[in-house]
């Protein structure tokens, strides 16, 4: 998954006009990203199996595997921006020894739930909703562009764990048991997302698909209480949460 050239010729203009602090700043964040979505990938590369083994429904656990490597080409995508923006190509970088978390609770289906939780049904959720708010700002090729592609399937992913909750394989019991995790669960995760954005300015740069730090908060916050919570409600796992991690 690479942008097309035209959309890169398309966007040349843009990119050259801007400052050179703010280019830099631009091709620090996607090469940020590119980090992150490789470490996702490679997450779900270390879940699948895990599911496999825990009696998970083949279907489910083949979105678990098409989201790894939809998340490796995210990562080629993010260098290709960084790129753009540095105007030399971004290397890959040495890949960085992933630390799946473990949880303690000494039964590994409740493990399995909580790793497809924190990493779809809280973090992927919330992805959907910061990148429709990047696209939404975009105005520049390139950055649309990037943004539409990575959206298409990011909101699968999340679909990943909500699937999961739903489904037989997480019964009452299993239910029972992650609900008091919840809270803990966004409170490690829901900040990293509140963060200000070290590459680039608090107002942002909305036309390159990157929203301030302000705006980037509450679209934030939103997604938590109107698509999170009310998830975690609907697939019968009450949970509250009271905002600003």
């Amino acid at each position: 998954m690479l942008l097309h050239p035209l959309i890169c010729e398309r966007s040349q203009d843009a990119i050259a006009g801007l400052p050179t602090e703010l280019r830099a700043g631009l091709a620090g964040h996607w090469r940020r990203r590119a980090s992150s979505e490789r470490r996702i990938g490679q997450g779900f590369a270390a879940i699948a199996p895990r599911l496999r083994a825990a009696g998970v429904s083949a279907e489910l656990v083949g979105r678990c595997e098409a989201a790894a490597a939809e998340e490796a080409e995210h990562a080629g995508l993010c260098r290709q921006l960084a790129g753009l923006y540095a105007g030399v190509e971004a290397p890959e970088g040495e890949p960085a020894v992933l630390e799946v978390p473990t949880f303690g609770t000494g039964d590994e289906r409740l493990e399995v739930a909580l790793l497809i939780v924190g990493t779809c049904c809280i973090n992927e959720t919330l992805a959907t909703a910061y990148i429709a708010a990047c696209l939404a700002a975009s105005t520049v090729a390139c950055a649309r562009e990037a943004n539409r592609l990575h959206l298409r399937e990011e909101i699968g992913h999340g679909r990943l764990g909500w699937a999961l909750l739903a489904s037989p394989w997480c019964g009452p019991g299993l239910r029972e048991a992650l609900t008091p995790c919840l809270p803990g669960m966004l409170a490690a995760n829901v900040p990293l997302w509140l963060r200000a954005d070290p590459c680039l300015p608090p107002a942002g740069v909305p036309g390159f698909g990157q929203p301030g730090d302000a705006a980037v908060r509450a679209t934030i916050e939103r997604a938590v209480q109107e698509v999170v919570l009310p998830g975690f409600s609907h697939v019968g796992l009450a949970c509250a949460w009271p905002g600003r991690g």
